[in-house]
């Protein structure tokens, strides 16, 4: 996902952050478990956190079962937008589903 726009209070992405994801017409809370890895100059590190203006991947978490499909399979649901206090914070595409 690439973090677009950070909230000023809120400025880093890392484990624990709590915001709401949007795939296709579904809005759903979810919970970041971990930071995979940060790209960075062109270069993936391994760090817990991510700052506007970085992509990383990163694992999500949701309370409920959710309809979705990795872009690969199926592109149209597998785009999403994560938003916190009414603002678009990061969008990405869903590259692997864990169940």
């Amino acid at each position: 996902m690439a973090l677009v726009e950070m909230l000023d209070h809120r400025p880093v992405f890392s484990p624990g952050y709590e915001a709401v994801m949007h795939v296709h017409t579904v809005e759903i809370e979810v919970t970041c478990i971990e930071i995979v890895s940060v790209l960075d100059r062109g270069k993936a590190i391994r760090r817990p956190f991510a700052l506007q203006g970085q992509q990383c991947q990163a694992i999500l978490s949701m309370p409920l079962s959710t309809c979705m499909e990795t872009f690969a399979a199926y592109p149209s649901m597998g785009r999403f937008t994560i938003r916190d206090e009414g603002k678009s914070i990061a969008i990405g595409k869903i590259i692997e589903l864990i169940r």
